[in-house]
């Protein structure tokens, strides 16, 4: 039996949620935000399409972040460093190694990021 890991789980929720976001613009297409006719906008809030009968999905959370890349190399291979901030403080980040089709990605550690952020002085990026 395959044991149920993320890797192996991922691409039938992606697939659930693209379903819902397509569902949600086929409605709201048809519906558009201003003539929303009440009915339909139940129908959205019933079918989770929206919540409350606004014309929207409604998400758990919506974050505003900022990330950076370093480009570090090109051409098969190549590598970068994706740094996240919040409030201009480096919050972590991830390595990636390409080479052609295939790229693979590791999270770093808080102190690696940070390095990585003063080695390639980031900070005069970030406002």
């Amino acid at each position: 039996m395959t044991p149920e890991t993320c890797e192996n789980r991922i691409e039938s929720r992606l697939k659930r949620r693209l379903e819902d976001v397509n569902q949600w613009r086929a409605w709201y297409d048809s519906v558009g935000d201003d003539d929303a006719d009440p009915a339909l906008a139940t129908f959205a809030y019933e079918e989770g399409l929206s919540e409350d009968g606004q014309t929207y999905l409604a998400a758990l959370d919506v974050s505003p972040s900022r990330t950076l890349r370093v480009l570090l190399s090109t051409g098969g291979p190549g590598d970068w460093v994706d740094l996240h901030f919040d409030d201009g403080e480096i919050t972590g980040g991830v390595y990636a190694f390409q080479d052609w089709y295939d790229v693979a990605y590791r999270p770093l550690s808080s102190d690696d990021a940070q390095a990585f952020g003063e080695a390639y002085a980031v900070s005069e990026w970030v406002g």
